[in-house]
């Protein structure tokens, strides 16, 4: 189940690539004063990743490597940030897979 709903469950599911482990926002440090925020910081592979509570199920929102994600938890959102996003010269797109991690990775990249 995926449950974006409050701030604590966002964080809890939210996650990146790095050095080739995934790494739950829940882990980093809060980077951010607002209440209910979180962040990612810099993403590796460009892939912001929703885990499911059970691992069988990822949301990822992808892009090209060093982007930056963000969020709230009111209303729940995932804010992709970086060169390229704020003149429109970049893109991404939204993956949703029933699946392992090792699925997953193939829709990781950015074309």
């Amino acid at each position: 189940t995926f449950s974006p709903f409050f701030s604590s469950q966002e964080r809890a599911t939210q996650h990146k690539m790095e050095d080739g482990r995934l790494v739950g926002c829940s882990e980093l440090p809060v980077e951010s004063g607002p209440a209910f925020a979180w962040s990612l910081g810099e993403i590796q592979n460009g892939a912001a990743i929703y885990r499911s509570y059970d691992g069988s199920a990822y949301t990822m929102f992808v892009s090209r490597p060093g982007l930056s994600a963000s969020g709230n938890g009111w209303v729940p959102c995932t804010h992709l940030s970086g060169e390229g996003f704020e003149d429109g010269s970049i893109g991404g797109r939204i993956v949703f897979l029933i699946g392992s991690l090792e699925e997953a990775g193939e829709f990781m990249e950015y074309p």
